[in-house]
């Protein structure tokens, strides 16, 4: 079945209309005939000077041929077929960059798929085909590129059934995980691994061995808790802090004496003792704020990052501005009290910002929680496992059976529409030189 990217350029088909209505009206030059007397012409005279009838076909032919192949190559039609190698059993997808480090972790897994009959493809564009011992053994000192995954698995999602097993092994940095989680029809079985990070390890950060306890209080699911966990255990992975971090749904259940309280609710703030501070939910009317993230620092992280406000809560902000955007609107400030409060006037939520998916989110946790004083911990963020997998596509589960095989047309298009312009040039040329003026 032949496919359309754009469609709507098959209005472009009308066209030949033009061609047409100029072949109709075309009134040719006249040759000029010397007669003995203008007698014999009186009665021609009284006849019509213009014709509606088609005299060219061949060149009218060739130029709405060619209007129909332009339009078709503006639609970029391609076919899809299926495949027709029947013992693939399933893919193995790795990123090109992170193969060894991938093998090294999961020698066993991808030895036994290997075996049943699975298929290597690099986890890259075009999800190329290759020999995984080859791969293992190669030098790669290629520059790491920054790939987004969910883009990636979008595009696989057209390239393989659900009926076709996948097992796909990243990295589960946060960075790659950039953009809104989406929506596929894959057999997918995803391993993640956290890799190896010396930038830590090699510098020379002095390392904090006092205890943080830090308490995370929600009241309703989707208020954020997860994201804020995620970062923090990253930081207490990552920069090596004590950290000790616990969920709680009711107020019994917050601990006493905690150094840190996210209030991730909407209710008022109650009276228990905490140490340093509480991290509070902005409360007020919700409005679109579209603008970019400005850290405390002036560092605009949506330029590195593509983190962008989306939604926020107007309510007129006390206290010190920390975070802010780019209409000079606060997003935290600061209450200078004992323990000091902080006001978000947003949420942990890809509906209300990109902040969450930002690699930058567990580093901006690290300088709010520690104040280092201008000292950077190389933390990055790792993507819990609960928002890893994208969401499943029912319906197109059902639809899409086959491992399919995409073939275009543009080129051959190209061919045609260069053949057809060429005639249409000889053709017109040639009737040029056999008009012969009396």
């Amino acid at each position: 079945m032949i496919h359309l990217v754009q469609s709507i350029w098959l209005w472009a088909i009308a066209g030949i209309a033009v061609p047409l209505f100029i072949h109709l009206w075309n009134v040719k030059k006249g040759k000029t005939r010397k007669v003995g007397s203008i007698a014999f012409l009186t009665e021609s005279a009284k006849s019509h000077t213009k014709s509606l009838r088609i005299s060219e076909w061949l060149l009218l032919l060739l130029r709405c041929l060619l209007l129909i192949v332009l339009a078709l190559l503006l639609t970029n039609p391609f076919i899809e077929t299926p495949e027709t190698d029947s013992q693939q059993k399933g893919w193995i997808l790795i990123d090109k960059q992170e193969v060894k480090q991938a093998y090294r972790l999961f020698a066993p897994t991808i030895d036994s798929l290997l075996q049943q009959g699975y298929v290597f493809h690099y986890f890259n564009p075009g999800f190329t085909e290759a020999k995984i011992a080859d791969t293992v053994q190669a030098d790669n000192d290629s520059a790491k590129e920054k790939i987004r995954y969910w883009t990636r698995l979008q595009n696989l999602d057209q390239r393989v059934p659900t009926t076709l097993p996948v097992y796909l092994f990243t990295s589960n940095r946060l960075e790659h995980f950039n953009g809104t989680r989406p929506s596929v029809a894959l057999n997918l079985h995803w391993k993640t691994y956290t890799p190896a990070d010396t930038s830590f390890s090699n510098s020379s950060f002095k390392k904090d061995t006092a205890i943080t306890t830090i308490c995370i209080y929600t009241d309703k699911p989707g208020m954020g808790d997860h994201y804020i966990k995620a970062a923090l255990e990253a930081i207490r992975d990552q920069a090596k802090r004590k950290i000790v971090v616990t969920v709680a749904q009711n107020t019994q259940n917050i601990p006493k004496g905690a150094d840190w309280v996210f209030w991730l609710s909407d209710n008022t703030i109650p009276n228990i003792p905490v140490k340093k501070a509480w991290f509070v939910y902005g409360r007020g009317k919700a409005i679109e704020a579209l603008s970019p993230v400005l850290t405390g620092d002036g560092i605009n992280v949506s330029a590195e990052e593509g983190l962008r406000g989306y939604k926020m809560i107007q309510e007129t902000a006390m206290g010190t501005p920390v975070w802010t955007n780019g209409n000079g609107e606060t997003i935290l400030n600061k209450e200078n009290t004992i323990p000091a409060i902080y006001h978000f006037y947003s949420r942990f939520d890809p509906q209300w910002n990109d902040m969450v998916w930002s690699a930058k989110f567990p580093q901006l946790l690290y300088d709010l929680l520690f104040n280092s004083a201008g000292q950077v911990a190389p933390v990055t963020g790792i993507i819990d496992e609960k928002q890893l997998l994208p969401m499943k596509n029912e319906t197109a589960s059902a639809i899409k059976k086959e491992l399919l095989h995409k073939t275009g047309f543009l080129k051959p298009l190209w061919i045609l529409a260069f053949i057809l312009f060429l005639a249409e040039r000889l053709l017109v040329y040639r009737e040029k030189k056999e008009v012969v003026y009396g």
